[in-house]
């Protein structure tokens, strides 16, 4: 039976990290934050692009102590994704991608998942890549989206 702890961390711009630890003593830790800042958005120029890499670092308590890392979305997304722009409620949807070329959508429930014993602490990287489609009619001000993230070990 596993027992799991959960702790809450603050992550930038568009999400929160969400971590369930088992009752082992390997930890892992988000070190960066999912942060996706499109810039400048112009309806009548070319799609807008944005990537960030999440970093998660786990250290095991001991040497081969085997890792079971899930990382995913804590709640299911609904496709496109929306930012949403607070003072008007306008929504500007955009797409959240594993690859450059924008052609392989994530998958909220799994992000990346890993299995494999560890001799020592390791750093992990998930890159993601995101677009707002061009010629959407949406007015001037900040359009922002949280997304919560889930890490199972």
């Amino acid at each position: 039976m596993r027992h799991h702890i959960q702790r809450f961390f603050s992550a930038l711009a568009v999400g929160t990290c969400m971590v369930a630890q088992n009752t082992s003593a390997m930890n892992c830790m988000p070190t960066s934050s999912l942060r996706l800042a499109f810039g400048q958005y112009d309806p009548q120029a070319e799609s807008v692009k944005a990537q960030t890499i999440l970093l998660i670092e786990c250290t095991p308590a001991y040497a081969g102590e085997p890792l079971d890392l899930t990382v995913s979305f804590a709640e299911p997304l609904s496709m496109p994704l929306m930012l949403q722009n607070a003072a008007t409620g306008e929504k500007l949807p955009f797409g959240l991608y594993r690859d450059t070329a924008h052609t392989q959508p994530v998958d909220w429930q799994s992000l990346l998942s890993v299995q494999t014993p560890l001799r020592s602490p390791v750093t992990i990287s998930i890159p993601l890549y995101a677009q707002i489609p061009a010629a959407q009619d949406v007015s001037v001000g900040s359009y922002q989206l949280s997304l919560p993230l889930l890490l199972r070990y």
